[in-house]
């Protein structure tokens, strides 16, 4: 072949960056430095496309990192200051920050049907940080499944290390620390999976992570649109057992009859008021601390065993905080918790675009093919195994990358040369 059909081949061949007058189609090169001259005929040799790979999005680098283009073909993924890249090819902080309010603490609980949604929210809360140096995700999760989640966070390159820990729950331990099994009397075709521990498993945060005095809860189906940071502030200032975005439908009275009006009062000796706002709790700061001293897992469980002896609610764990941290939560703004997009079709794109997170509350999740709004979720997913193949298993196995032919390496980012 001449040189003029070797460049047409290449230039149409995928991740071809070189190619030689042997004829030799090429996809990856050392560093010009180990380039050996091979030949002295003027017109033979290595011919390399002057090519912007960086560009060309043919390097999937992991989070906090960069493409960098050093030379012709030769190009890296750079980790952004403070992080460094590690053996594994993730970008890591050289050692702990531990000053007092220094970090930000992300509580999660997830099960096997909310995996995906775990990777979203992680993922959009370091993308939009400010300093995602400062973030400390604390994922608790079934010992059953723990597998599982470790699987998919690799997959995804967030693995679990000094930033983002597992929290295993042993079966019964959450029934044992509640007193009470959880009860949900909704259809889970309509409201989805609300009794499951992963759910409940909130109220366990206080005795989980004794050594925390404040946190910030996300479900797992939420995204973050802003720097976190703001939230935190404020909540490090409030003096509140909780913070969360308020709604004024349903109001307390829409949400409870008059019976639970009537336990309401003769355990706290007062009455909330019907129109009284709401809050969804998807989403919330907790004093962790004030958790703890004001004895708050006591009132938990009384409202867990009224609920199991004789049915007081249809929902999950939403009447129990409702009921719990009445009187004793203040305002977030609203731009933190725009819900409604796992069932409500006709939202606002202005709101949805100035939203700081958005809420998948509702059965369509947004990693279902029934989604709802699945661009804007999908958005914020890092591609899995390095945009090099893709992400296999299960529950039960366990996932891992399955990588394409030409890559190696647990989430593919090894190119294998020629």
């Amino acid at each position: 072949w001449g040189l003029g059909e070797l460049e047409e081949a290449c230039r149409h061949t995928y991740r071809c960056i070189a190619f030689n007058t042997n004829g030799i189609l090429k996809h990856s090169l050392k560093p010009p430095s180990g380039w050996v001259q091979w030949t002295s005929h003027p017109e033979h040799g290595l011919y390399v496309l002057d090519t912007n790979y960086c560009s060309l999005s043919l390097e999937q680098c992991p989070p906090h990192s960069h493409c960098e283009r050093h030379a012709p073909a030769n190009y890296s993924c750079v980790c952004e200051p403070p992080w460094w890249m590690s053996p594994e090819h993730l970008c890591t902080l050289p050692q702990e920050v531990d000053v007092a309010g220094a970090l930000i603490h992300v509580l999660l609980s997830v099960d096997e049907s909310h995996l995906l949604g775990l990777v979203g929210v992680v993922s959009s809360v370091l993308r939009h940080a400010a300093e995602p140096g400062r973030l400390r995700f604390h994922v608790v999760v079934a010992q059953r499944e723990k597998k599982a989640v470790e699987g998919i966070l690799h997959c995804f390159g967030l693995a679990p290390g000094h930033q983002v820990t597992l929290v295993p729950l042993e079966a019964g331990q959450l029934e044992a620390w509640l007193g009470a099994e959880p009860r949900v009397y909704s259809r889970q075709e309509d409201v989805g999976n609300l009794a499951s521990s992963a759910n409940f498993a909130r109220f366990l945060f206080p005795r989980l992570f004794p050594s925390l005095s404040r946190a910030i809860y996300l479900d797992a189906d939420t995204v973050v649109q802003s720097d976190i940071t703001p939230f935190w502030e404020q909540l490090a200032a409030s003096d509140t057992l909780l913070l969360a975005v308020p709604r004024r439908s349903p109001a307390y009275g829409d949400m409870f009859t008059g019976r639970v009006q009537q336990l309401f009062r003769d355990r706290y000796g007062r009455s909330f008021l019907e129109w009284e706002p709401t809050f969804n709790a998807g989403v919330f700061g907790v004093n962790l601390e004030l958790w703890r001293q004001k004895d708050i897992h006591k009132e938990v469980v009384y409202w867990m065993r009224k609920h199991a002896q004789d049915p007081l609610w249809r929902l999950g764990t939403q009447p129990i905080m409702l009921m719990v941290a009445h009187g004793q939560w203040a305002e977030l703004g609203s731009q933190w918790n725009v819900n409604g997009l796992g069932w409500n079709e006709h939202l606002r794109e202005a709101e949805l675009e100035s939203a700081h997170l958005l809420h998948w509350s509702g059965r369509r999740k947004p990693w279902l093919s029934d989604g709802l709004y699945r661009s804007l979720w999908q958005a914020h997913l890092p591609a899995a195994c390095s945009g090099r193949g893709e992400c296999v298993g299960g529950a039960e196995e366990g996932f891992s990358c399955w990588c394409r032919a030409g890559y190696s390496g647990h989430r593919c980012q090894n190119a294998l040369a020629h």
